[in-house]
């Protein structure tokens, strides 16, 4: 299976992308990182990659910044982190440095400065800062250092977890960035499959998104020995003292190809987030495509009225649309069709339907005339629900094709969705509230029309559509 490559999405030049790292707004200049393997498409040693933009829709692939250092604390592995400007030459870039031993792998938090307008990472003589975690207690592993400035110094967070216990986020302090104190326990879980929400045995990539009155803190939960309880959260509350009171929980994205995001905050205040975009097929198609991995659109997040995260694409998302295939307006008795258009296999798709009259619409997305393949995203007011059903999205055995679902409510009767089809990658975004990001495979390369469909009830929809443009 051979997936066209997105457009509008950033992939790796060639190999393996995961998680993106060292987000920063620096001099004009949008900085996004990301683990690098560029020698396979399965994950291996990781590498910082490394691409910028003046204005978050042309990008420019960078060589690799960051590389492991033979000998040193990170010599097996460069792994996720942050990048902070501490009024150096060049920001600092705080990561994970892994070095395999007798022991086992020793994972610990490392230094890198900036050089030649962030082109180049260059590992600090005092690395390890903090050399691995305060206890026993962390069994699964210590990583992804998550770093910011309040007027008492420098924080650090920093993800572990336990088979036994759950998942921890530990809180450092530091007056320099390099001599760094253990403050305890910022937030835990459980490890029980029994909660109302499986929060797993591990937390990855802790981060910690900020507003005047309310704080969410996001963990990427892992567990190695079941992928399948892998899921972003994002728990509501406070910071208090050196932890973190809880007051709520709710995914970040309600798809099951996105993990392990990043935030940042721009020059005019503004909380972003890339996270990354899984491949939901085999080791084999992945090979074959010859790279693996994305990075979802720019996202502009923010805390809402309840507590919760919410998150749309930028603003500057919009001069993605490179120019408009379909604007119409369509009425659809119950139980009729409307195929709208052939060719959005890169497409941003913005729907609005009136659903006053009907129980539920369908949209359907890389679709092929014949109706062998089909991506039907569908919206059930009763049951409110989301539904992606990929059952019937690719005819290839490679790929994953369980639905991916996220609870919605309609309050006004008025759905508003922007479904954005690039390649195999589909990111959807609902009242402003829900996320939800996925892949599909289709084996047909003319899988690419877009229709409409009213189960039950008529509905009223204005549909326009535009195609992508590349973003390098």
């Amino acid at each position: 299976m051979l997936a066209p490559r997105p457009r509008a999405h950033l992939t790796a030049p060639s190999g393996w992308l995961n998680d993106p790292n060292g987000l920063i707004h620096w001099r004009g200049e949008y900085h996004v990182f990301y683990q690098y393997n560029p020698f396979s498409t399965s994950w291996d040693v990781p590498h910082w990659g490394h691409a910028v933009s003046t204005d978050l829709v042309t990008w420019r692939q960078l060589p690799i910044a960051l590389r492991p250092t033979p000998g040193g604390p990170d010599a097996d592995g460069c792994f996720s982190g942050c990048m902070v400007d501490d009024g150096g030459d060049g920001p600092l870039a705080v990561y994970t440095g892994v070095r395999n031993s007798d022991g086992g792998e020793v994972q610990s938090t490392c230094l890198a400065r900036a050089t030649d307008g962030l082109r180049q990472l260059v590992p600090h003589r005092s690395n390890p800062v903090v050399a691995g975690p305060p206890d026993a207690e962390a069994t699964e592993g210590f990583r992804d250092p998550f770093v910011w400035r309040e007027d008492d110094g420098w924080h650090q967070l920093v993800g572990s977890g336990s088979r036994e216990t759950g998942g921890i986020v530990y809180h450092y302090r530091s007056a320099d960035l390099v001599d760094w104190e253990y403050a305890g326990v910022f937030h835990r879980g459980l490890a029980s499959l029994g909660d109302p929400m499986d929060t797993g045995v591990m937390w990855e990539c802790p981060q910690l998104v900020r507003s005047a009155d309310a704080d969410v803190l996001i963990v990427s939960v892992h567990d190695h020995l079941d992928i399948g309880r892998r899921k972003v959260v994002g728990f509501s509350g406070r910071r208090v003292g050196d932890g973190f009171k809880e007051s709520g929980i709710d995914l970040v994205d309600h798809g099951s190809a996105f993990y392990a995001p990043a935030v940042t905050v721009d020059g005019v205040g503004r909380t972003l987030m890339w996270g990354w975009i899984q491949e939901t097929q085999s080791p084999a198609g992945q090979a074959q495509q010859g790279w693996s991995g994305a990075l979802t659109l720019p996202r502009e997040v923010w805390i809402d009225e309840t507590g919760g995260l919410r998150s749309r694409p930028v603003a500057e998302a919009a001069g993605l649309r490179h120019r408009v295939l379909l604007d119409e307006h369509v009425e659809l008795g119950s139980g009729n069709r409307a195929d709208v258009l052939a060719n959005a296999g890169h497409a941003w798709i913005e729907l609005t339907v009136d659903l006053r009259h009907a129980d539920s619409v369908e949209l359907h997305v890389l679709s092929d005339p014949s109706g062998r393949e089909s991506t039907t995203l569908s919206y059930d007011r009763v049951a409110a629900e989301l539904v992606l059903d990929r059952s019937t999205s690719t005819l290839s055995p490679e790929a994953i094709t369980v639905a991916e679902r996220a609870p919605l409510t309609v309050h006004d009767g008025v759905l508003r969705l922007d479904v954005i089809v690039d390649g195999s990658t589909i990111e959807i975004f609902a009242q402003d509230r829900v996320a939800l990001t996925s892949r599909c495979y289709p084996a047909l390369p003319e899988s690419t029309g877009v229709a409409i469909s009213a189960p039950s009830g008529s509905v009223a929809a204005d549909i326009k559509i535009w195609e992508l443009r590349s973003v390098i």
